[in-house]
């Protein structure tokens, strides 16, 4: 239930909650918990629409020199989704994806795995459909599928979200990316943004040559483990400033710089921002569960933003002007004690949220909440990772 990027050690010190929370995942997928999961009949899932396929028929779409972004879509995969993915990398990155013609799919699982197909199988064969370009030093090739996957590299793995081999051939599932196959209500933009993000990772490797790293919320994440992780991410790619587009602004991500002398009081900002962190969590969480009437929930939790609101104001001026060594000293600090302090079970979160309507008031300040709680939690080499301050007052 990862994205096999690197296959690090460190796996296997998380096999066994890798298999428990696999095991919770497939109960929930294969319940179905009032939602019909799609692509599990053998047959299903194995042909593109006529639409897809009159769409992005171009078997020379990835032809050229230059170096280049290769979709190849695997079986039946949602137009909707491609058209987006190809939208989204003119629109922010100045980039075109070449969507090759869609590769049908036997019928039938993984006599190992029913349900699912194994990755590597899944990568050989576009390898072979598309020897040419997969032979091509300039070319990325990425698989997409609409079919749940699984890798005989990691046995123990019950699912995982996409795997990169030798730097240019990749594979994603949209399977365990869609809400519809956990049982909840669709929706195209939670799934689009999910595979945006596991796509500008392999985007990122693959294209740019940038290493992974150990920031859980940096899109080089290497231990991408769970939907929770995925859902964490910044999605967007630290361009180098050689190849920066000029239309959006991309993060930078520089070195680690641990041997620099800091400053008194640095790790004491961390703890602060990790404390309030995790009590507007808990004062969210407390509020949420008492299900009071939806006015007062309201009037509650837009108080609780505004705290938040200028408590980040405050620490967003507080550390603009800190170096990269200090905002690591300040990451580490609060990471630290938000992984000593914290409570990663966020149930709660979605039992409100149903409580209310998903598409309430409350639920959208519940998100609203969520979200200023994440970027109080500092980004070791972009300072405080906010929405907007103004540090001029």
């Amino acid at each position: 239930m990862r994205d096999n990027a690197a296959l690090p050690a460190i796996f296997a010190l998380l096999c066994g909650l890798t298999i428990m929370a696999a095991a919770i995942g497939a109960f929930l997928i294969f319940a179905g918990e009032g939602a019909s999961p799609s692509c599990l009949d053998p047959n299903s899932c194995r042909e593109a629409t006529p639409e897809f396929a009159a769409a992005y028929n171009d078997p020379a779409a990835c032809d050229g020199q230059e170096k280049r972004i290769c979709l190849v879509p695997l079986g039946e995969v949602p137009k909707d989704l491609v058209d987006h993915l190809v939208a989204y990398y003119e629109d922010e990155y100045d980039l075109t994806l070449h969507v090759l013609p869609a590769l049908d799919l036997e019928p039938g699982f993984d006599v190992l795995r029913p349900g699912q197909l194994e990755a590597k199988d899944l990568q050989n064969l576009f390898a072979a459909a598309y020897g040419r370009q997969s032979r091509d030093a300039n070319a990325v090739l990425i698989g997409l599928t609409s079919i749940d996957i699984y890798t005989q590299n990691r046995a123990e793995w019950n699912w995982f979200f996409g795997q990169i081999s030798g730097g240019r051939s990749a594979l994603i599932s949209v399977y365990r990316m869609d809400p519809v196959n956990w049982g909840k209500k669709r929706n195209d933009d939670l799934r689009n943004k999910r595979v945006r993000t596991l796509m500008n990772k392999y985007v990122a490797m693959g294209h740019y040559g940038l290493p992974l790293n150990d920031n859980p919320r940096s899109v080089l994440y290497r231990l991408i483990g769970s939907l929770y992780a995925l859902d964490r991410i910044d999605e967007r790619i630290p361009v180098p400033a050689d190849r920066t587009p000029t239309r959006t602004p991309q993060p930078t991500y520089g070195p680690i710089l641990t041997q620099t002398p800091l400053p008194s009081g640095v790790e004491a900002t961390g703890v602060r921002i990790a404390q309030f962190y995790l009590d507007g969590l808990r004062t969210t969480r407390t509020v949420a569960e008492s299900r009071p009437a939806a006015l007062e929930m309201e009037r509650t939790l837009v108080r609780l933003r505004d705290d938040l609101r200028a408590f980040l104001s405050e620490l967003g001026c507080e550390t603009d002007a800190m170096s990269i060594p200090e905002r690591v000293a300040v990451f580490n600090a609060a990471t630290k004690y938000a992984d000593e302090n914290g409570d990663d079970d966020f149930a709660w979160f979605m039992e409100a949220a149903e409580f209310y309507g998903e598409d309430s008031a409350v639920a959208d300040l519940l998100n609203e909440i969520n979200g200023l709680a994440d970027y109080a939690m500092p980004d070791a080499y972009g300072g405080l990772r906010r929405q907007q301050t103004d540090c001029d007052n």
